[in-house]
């Protein structure tokens, strides 16, 4: 099974065709999109993306599926309550939001073909303060404000760790504190908490 990962689309169409069409080209059928996807339905503009992105996903003859986990910039906690209910549930466990996209919980766990996964997401804003100052004066796109569930909670990460079964790969918005990328702008004291708990 191949797989393309993707990172922080943010609600852009022109590039989610861009992603669709690399994949219908390298013959890949499952798109993971690992957080800052653009989920904004609590606006106009967001619902109109993802029904303007299923609609490209509808018309493509390879049947392509999203798979998205959410990231700091993403509306979690309504989405976890407008689909809280077994009609929207998949067998694996993530969840249905449009006939092509799905959503992968804070700590799913599933497997595809012999590989384990675990989904992560979620990470801490950079930028909340000028995304509470946008709120604040009521200016700028709603999308833009900031999210109180944005990052993993010590509750949420202990629930997690209750279940102990082994995985090969966990897919997360943000990074393991120890881990050492080459382009890195999560150094500040306010983002380690979150690594942390990925690091366990």
């Amino acid at each position: 099974m191949k797989i393309l990962i993707a990172g922080d689309t943010h609600g852009n169409l022109a590039h989610w065709r861009y992603l669709i069409n690399t994949a219908h080209e390298a013959r890949i059928r499952t798109i993971v999109q690992v957080g800052d996807f653009g989920y904004w339905e609590h606006m106009p503009e967001g619902v109109q993306f993802l029904d303007r992105l299923e609609r490209t996903l509808a018309l493509d003859p390879d049947g392509i599926q999203i798979h998205f986990l959410d990231g700091n910039h993403d509306k979690t906690s309504l989405l976890i309550d407008k689909y809280d209910a077994e009609q929207y549930l998949n067998p694996d466990g993530s969840i249905k939001i449009r006939s092509h996209i799905n959503y992968l919980p804070r700590g799913l766990r599933w497997t595809w073909g012999d590989t384990r996964f675990i989904a992560l997401g979620g990470a801490y804003s950079l930028d909340k303060e000028w995304r509470l100052q946008l709120e604040k004066r009521g200016s700028g796109k709603p999308e833009r404000y900031w999210f109180p569930e944005e990052e993993m909670t010590d509750v949420d990460m202990g629930q997690i760790l209750l279940d102990s079964t082994p995985v090969d790969v966990m897919l997360a918005h943000d990074k393991p504190r120890a881990s050492n990328p080459m382009w890195n702008r999560k150094t500040d004291a306010l983002c380690l908490p979150n690594q942390d708990r990925l690091q366990l």
